[in-house]
């Protein structure tokens, strides 16, 4: 059963991917649902809660925590817990608030982000929204390409990480 429902989600995330921007959505409505389906074709080491924090790094309204937070995420899991968005202000946030996962935007890129991920915890996944993340040691990202949504990967932070990243999703990726 496990097996079909990850096949079935598969199926639907690289079809969302084609779909990115159609009937005007905005690259956040898709974007969102595609970082859960990321978080489940990835397995986690750390057990530090009873719940998956999924945390966002953005500025302004926190577009793609809100988008997640109205679609009725209440009985949502990864990792078999329950998952928990939370809206961070700042990288010192990611530890206490025991991040599993975090969503860093483009507008909240800085040098001082890039200086302090290597120095984070590697069981902790980081996915951004531009190439120049991934270039600058971001783990993935979830990139608008020619009106598609790709996944990029930086293929060092993935061999130096204690995650375990589903081939299946992998195939759909692009490295760097």
């Amino acid at each position: 059963m496990n097996y079909f429902f990850r096949s079935v989600s598969l199926l639907l995330f690289s079809s969302l991917s084609a779909l990115a921007f159609a009937a005007d959505r905005e690259p956040y409505q898709i974007r969102a649902p595609l970082l859960l389906h990321i978080l489940n074709y990835t397995t986690f080491t750390s057990n530090i809660s009873s719940s998956f924090n999924l945390c966002f790094l953005e500025k302004g309204d926190y577009p793609h925590a809100s988008m997640l937070l109205s679609s009725k995420i209440s009985d949502k899991h990864v990792d078999n817990k329950l998952l928990n968005v939370i809206k961070i202000n700042s990288i010192e946030q990611i530890l206490l608030k025991q991040c599993q996962a975090v969503f860093i935007a483009k507008e909240s890129e800085s040098e001082l982000l890039f200086s302090t991920l290597n120095t984070l915890a590697t069981d902790i996944l980081f996915i951004g929204e531009s190439n120049h993340f991934v270039e600058q040691g971001g783990m993935m990202a979830i990139v608008s390409i020619q009106s598609k949504m790709k996944i990029i990967v930086n293929k060092v932070q993935l061999e130096k990480s204690l995650l375990k990243i589903s081939s299946r999703l992998l195939r759909l990726a692009k490295f760097i």
